[in-house]
């Protein structure tokens, strides 16, 4: 259960074969007599209940940027470091990895190298001494997406629980 959610049998009152006596007017047409048969629920609380689920899915959301960082960190970033053709070194010291929530909940992550020239050398073939090479960011991210996305759906099922 999410941290600060309680028992949903504090939320919610039901009952079997008879309705309470504002059933009628509640539900005109759904069989005013109390005596009746039906089950009804009551849900005392349930603002408050709203209120902390929104947070405990705000912090999953919070948890989930967080963990798409790390992960993007080590599964495409640093690969793509030890990639990355080195002259100067650079190129290799621009590199940068971010990770947010934007508006609606959204959570978008990036890695980048952050030189005029970074774009030139991921994109045109050249040769590069070994283990260097062009698509030196590219190559990580295909081969590691599928875990950087398990790693943060991981990230949320553990904040939900």
């Amino acid at each position: 259960m999410a941290r600060g959610v309680p028992d949903a049998s504090r939320l919610f009152q039901g009952g079997g074969t008879t309705k309470p006596a504002s059933w009628g007017k509640r539900f005109p047409g759904r069989g005013g007599d109390t005596g009746s048969g039906a089950f009804w629920i009551r849900a005392d609380n349930l603002n408050s209940f709203m209120r902390l689920m929104e947070e405990d899915f705000r912090e999953a959301v919070n948890e989930a940027a967080e963990e798409l960082e790390r992960s993007l960190r080590r599964r495409v970033l640093e690969p793509s470091l030890r990639l990355c053709p080195i002259d100067t070194g650079a190129l290799r010291a621009s590199a940068w990895v971010d990770a947010h929530v934007v508006a609606g909940g959204r959570i978008v992550g990036a890695v980048g190298y952050d030189t005029d020239y970074a774009v030139f050398v991921h994109e045109v073939p050249a040769s590069h001494a070994s283990p260097t090479q062009w698509k030196f960011l590219e190559q990580p991210f295909s081969e590691n997406v599928g875990m950087v996305a398990e790693d943060v759906l991981a990230a949320v099922r553990r904040a939900l629980d």
